[in-house]
């Protein structure tokens, strides 16, 4: 059984997500969620970015292998290192394959303003380089990685994701 029809479901899906974190940071929520409610949007932002590579090795029209993409992430030394931590720890509740050293999300600036509502910023430290990334920068950067790498796979990336609501 198959959960969509392609790996350009979960690229769109990424998109979303990460669409998500972004308005979640720079506009105002007044949905009467926690904190809580952020942080599940920050983990499952990236637990679909470093799960693009399942779709892309598993869908039989990428001609992808999981060592194809292993090895190009590795090559790099990339961010998506990073995400493959923040997703496999949020996911599993214990990281015990570091990938980046153990990043993990590092802190959250949550600014409230009566009558508004609640922005949500969330930082994540990349372990390698005791670098601290803002969230949505880090996905940024991790989407950068996957479009580069379906360019040289020779894979096609739509114009335009499905929207986000």
């Amino acid at each position: 059984m198959s959960y969509g029809s392609g790996w350009i479901d979960q690229w769109n899906r990424v998109s979303r997500w990460r669409e998500r974190v972004r308005r979640d940071r720079d506009e105002w929520q007044n949905t009467g969620l926690g904190t809580e409610h952020f942080l599940d949007e920050l983990h499952a932002t990236f637990q679909a970015i470093w799960h693009l590579k399942d779709w892309l090795h598993n869908d039989i029209h990428a001609a992808v292998t999981k060592k194809n993409i292993e090895d190009w992430v590795k090559l790099r030394g990339s961010v998506l290192l990073v995400a493959a931590d923040l997703a496999n720890g949020s996911k599993h509740f214990v990281l015990r394959n570091r990938r980046a050293g153990g990043s993990h999300q590092s802190r959250a600036d949550v600014r409230v303003y009566v009558g508004h509502g609640v922005q949500a910023t969330f930082y994540v430290q990349d372990e390698r380089s005791h670098t601290e990334w803002e969230a949505v920068d880090l996905a940024d950067a991790c989407i950068a990685e996957w479009r580069q790498f379906l360019i040289e796979a020779g894979l096609p990336i739509p114009d335009r994701p499905t929207s986000a609501d």
